[in-house]
């Protein structure tokens, strides 16, 4: 689990941390329903996280923490797509 609370991220150095869970909270929100595929990219959002921490990955996450959050916001995207979910 994440030992940081999101709100505190960015103030340690884990602004990458920050941002993930921005983009997360803006996919939950918009959906309109939680299915296998929404839980597959919770599940995926909570790994990030948990290796970004693991991994020290401080500030933007260095070229590994971006390939990180690129697939993380790729599946949202790939989603959004799939079940046409529509970005407020």
């Amino acid at each position: 689990t994440c030992a940081l609370p999101i709100s505190t991220a960015a103030i340690f150095r884990y602004e990458l941390v920050s941002e993930i869970a921005e983009v997360m909270l803006d996919f939950l929100e918009n959906l309109t329903e939680l299915n296998d595929d929404a839980f597959e990219i919770i599940e995926a959002h909570q790994q990030t996280l948990d290796a970004i921490l693991r991994h020290k990955l401080a500030g933007d996450g260095g070229n590994e923490g971006r390939v990180m959050a690129q697939e993380l916001y790729d599946a949202c995207n790939r989603y959004r797509k799939k079940y046409q979910v529509f970005i407020d």
